[in-house]
């Protein structure tokens, strides 16, 4: 298969993948996906862990978040690079499934904050759906 072929394939399945998650709850805040571009509530992908983490571009490292999430979810690794600090791959990965918070909440709890604080602008109980 040409690469450009393959190129072209290959993104019509990710839009095809964030497409499909509209109108679902973001995995994160549990807030409503739409497709509006730009929209803070916009279905965008997200890489469960950061490829400057270790992640990769494979499907299987990629999940469909809410625009606000995945911009605090990059702020959260920015705090902590600034800190000479990595984020547990463990932590992107639990925090993209809400029925696992009470791991998030008992193991993460620092880096949960950071995010909840950044995301709502105060630290709230984590909702477990």
């Amino acid at each position: 298969m040409p690469r450009k072929h393959k190129r072209k394939s290959k993104n019509n399945f990710l839009r095809s993948l964030i497409r499909s998650r509209i109108g679902f709850p973001c995995p994160c805040c549990g807030e409503v996906m739409v497709g509006e571009p730009n929209h803070a509530n916009m279905a965008t992908l997200e890489h469960v862990i950061p490829l400057d983490h270790g992640g990769t571009n494979h499907p299987s490292n990629l999940d469909v978040i809410c625009l606000s999430c995945q911009r605090v979810r990059n702020s959260v690794k920015i705090h902590f690079d600034n800190q000479g600090r990595l984020v547990p791959k463990e932590y992107w990965q639990l925090s993209l499934c809400n029925s696992l918070m009470y791991l998030v909440e008992e193991f993460y709890k620092e880096y949960h904050e950071i995010f909840l604080q950044r995301r709502y602008g105060e630290v709230l109980p984590i909702k477990m759906n």
